[in-house]
């Protein structure tokens, strides 16, 4: 009596070894790259929106003068707008720099464009 055994293949070829080795070869070239600099994209977005977030305020205080209910000696008062080194959030000013909270790093110069009679203040970040 003669039986034969069939023996099931268990594991991987070579060939699908190196298939996959190529695949994730290909991600990393293309992702990890991305992946590096994903904290700067992000610490630039939340810089943008810090700016937009004080330009904001300042249409506020502006609004508040031209309705009377704000003085013209509080609306030219950067201290004002900002609400001086204490409370914006997730970023203050300080000696003209915008600096985020203590998980993003990132600082720029910002500058404040004083408002006149006829429209309010606004803020640039320096390049």
């Amino acid at each position: 009596m003669n039986t034969t055994r069939t023996i099931q293949q268990q594991g991987l070829t070579v060939i699908e070894i190196l298939a996959v080795i190529v695949i994730f070869g290909t991600l990393m070239v293309f992702c990890v790259p991305r992946l590096m600099t994903l904290q700067d994209d992000a610490a630039c977005l939340v810089m943008r929106q810090a700016k937009n977030e004080l330009d904001l305020r300042e249409h506020i205080a502006w609004a508040k003068y031209r309705a009377g209910s704000m003085s013209w000696g509080k609306l030219q008062d950067e201290g004002e707008i900002t609400g001086r080194t204490d409370g914006l959030g997730d970023f203050r000013i300080t000696d003209g720099t915008l600096v985020m909270n203590e998980n993003l790093s990132m600082g720029v110069r910002i500058t404040r464009k004083a408002p006149s009679r006829a429209q309010p203040g606004r803020w640039v970040i320096d390049k």
